[in-house]
């Protein structure tokens, strides 16, 4: 207030005083201090009758400009500290000062455009991460349109956010229109950070929305030898973590693992919290797709513990989705269901249509592993819808769907839905989506007693196991393996695959989920009855010892 009021340095009054005497009179308060500084707050139709007042002045302009003035100055303190030990410090000030900034921008919009490039530009990031994004859309979207040649590069900045804010709120074509835009500006001014930043969020269009993953990593590349041309470590990190997310979509575990931890070593070096919370949520889903479910759990707290405290409600409601993975994955249902339905309501309140549809998938999972069959058919139909709305074909429903007739004995529609989801899966070269619909396929066929076809299919599935060198896919594939070498009358091999089975679920915490356990148990009573317990036995513990690739060579 005191800085606002001293802009023009011909307020009559001392601020402090005349602050003291409105508190005297009980027509302003104390509000609850953020971060050890005080506030004061005011009733709205004390500050209303201000307002009103204050538009009859000739001060009016002045006062406005000067607030805005502030604001704009403010953001870029925060924005200039967002990369540092205290990102959360003041992503607490920023959250706390929404409404002054709103205020700032609703002036400067038709008052002073410079300042509303500024004060978006600056705020953008800390709104985005808080997810104000039809507000910051908005805004974004209006500032991009001024011509202002000397700020060109704050607008290449703000079309980014709007790109941003569009591609969480289910418009990549939008998303993409603004990247392509802030790539345009950042070039024509030769904006290297703007450019790199841009690089990245197109890369990640290609790799997400059109499934076009060498177009991706090309502009990610790019993004990173900018940045060591510019020797910019945090624009180095960003494009380090985009290709560890290329690398993560490949189910190149290793290589994402790999690049993941190069970002979070520079984000730590340099103190950087909100890149550290990142990276290590991603490196969470690497461990969960592995099979590593309590180094998930580990790292997830951390990165929780970090967007908790800076206010990151998106980020956040992700680090809940996968904590409701790492629940599901080591058969705790319950505490999953409740992880999921909770990111739901989070991503409903952010208008996050993505984020619900993943949600309601999770938790048909649990509804099918659970033998709840309708209930997941519900919860599948709705993902599915969703995903459909927003113009995008998932194969990762339509597998469960198929999963779901299989249970139900529909076995014809069971057939076309797999056929479906794995052409879907073989266009985007998903391995992890290939294997696991393999398998589904390889049970269809068993349970009809096609035995050949089902072996091809598991054949193929175990090699994208070994090449993914991920214990939670490996899981899936010898369940398939041991029912169908039991079937087939293969008893020593099965009780093999069966030993491998039960020492990979004991290693990673991974029980048999309860619609697995008839089928299950009847196959393990086969192979007792024809082999014998000491010879089941004994083969069991060659199969523990033995590796993948001499079980399934």
């Amino acid at each position: 207030a005191e800085e606002v009021c001293s802009e023009e340095g011909d307020f009559e009054t001392e601020v402090v005083d005349a602050i003291g005497a409105l508190i005297d009179n009980n027509l302003l308060r104390h509000g609850v201090p953020a971060e050890g500084e005080p506030r004061i707050s005011m009733l709205q139709t004390i500050r209303e009758f201000g307002l009103e007042h204050l538009q009859k002045s000739p001060a009016d302009a002045k006062a406005r400009r000067a607030h805005a003035k502030y604001f704009a100055s403010f953001a870029e303190d925060a924005e200039a500290n967002r990369r540092g030990p205290e990102y959360a410090i003041w992503a607490k000030r920023v959250a706390t000062e929404h409404d002054n900034f709103r205020t700032a921008l609703n002036w400067s919009f038709e008052n002073a455009p410079d300042l509303a490039i500024r004060i978006t530009a600056a705020v953008g990031e800390f709104w985005f991460r808080q997810g104000h994004w039809a507000e910051l859309r908005t805004a974004c979207e209006k500032v991009t349109t001024a011509k202002w040649i000397d700020l060109l590069p704050l607008q290449a900045r703000c079309a980014r956010f709007a790109g941003q804010c569009a591609r969480v709120t289910g418009d990549p074509e939008r998303a993409k229109e603004m990247f392509e835009k802030s790539l345009a500006m950042s070039e024509q001014c030769e904006a290297s950070v703007q450019t790199v930043e841009a690089l990245n969020e197109l890369g990640g269009i290609r790799l997400h929305n059109e499934g076009r993953n060498s177009d991706a990593q090309a502009l990610f590349e790019r993004a990173y030898d900018l940045s060591l041309k510019l020797n910019d470590q945090d624009r180095l990190a960003e494009a380090l973590f985009q290709l560890g997310d290329l690398a993560l979509a490949e189910c190149d575990f290793d290589r994402a693992a790999e690049k993941f931890g190069e970002a979070a070593a520079i984000c730590r070096k340099r103190d950087y919290q909100a890149g550290i919370a990142q990276c290590t949520s991603y490196l969470a889903a690497v461990a969960i797709s592995t099979g590593e479910y309590d180094r998930a759990s580990s790292l997830l707290q951390r990165a929780l513990e970090i967007h908790d405290k800076a206010g990151e409600k998106h980020n956040a409601a992700w680090d809940r989705f996968k904590l409701g993975q790492v629940a599901e994955g080591h058969g705790q249902y319950t505490q999953a269901r409740i992880e999921f339905e909770e990111s739901q309501k989070a991503f409903q309140q952010m208008n996050t249509a993505v984020g619900e549809a993943w949600c309601l998938y999770e938790l048909g999972k649990i509804a099918l592993d659970t033998e709840e069959f309708a209930e997941a058919s519900g919860f599948f139909e709705k993902s599915l819808w969703i995903f459909r709305t927003l113009g995008k074909a998932n194969a990762w429903v339509t597998l469960q769907l198929g999963s779901t007739a299989i249970c139900e004995g529909r076995l014809r529609s069971a057939k076309k839905l797999l056929q479906k989801s794995l052409d879907i899966f073989r266009q985007s070269g998903s391995k992890d989506g290939i294997a696991l619909t393999l398998c589904e396929i390889a049970h269809l066929d068993r349970l009809q007693g096609e035995y050949e076809t089902a072996e091809s299919a598991l054949t193929e599935t175990m090699d994208l196991v070994v090449q993914m060198e991920s214990k939670r896919y490996a899981i899936a594939g010898l369940q398939e393996a041991f029912q169908l070498a039991s079937a087939r009358g293969q008893h020593e091999r099965a009780a093999r695959l069966l030993g491998k089975l039960e020492a990979l679920r004991q290693e990673i915490g991974a029980p048999l989920t309860p619609r697995r356990r008839t089928e299950f148990d009847r196959a393990v009573a086969s192979s007792r009855e024809a082999l014998g317990e000491d010879t089941l036995a004994i083969l069991r513990e060659e199969g523990c010892l033995a590796s993948l690739e001499r079980l399934y060579p």
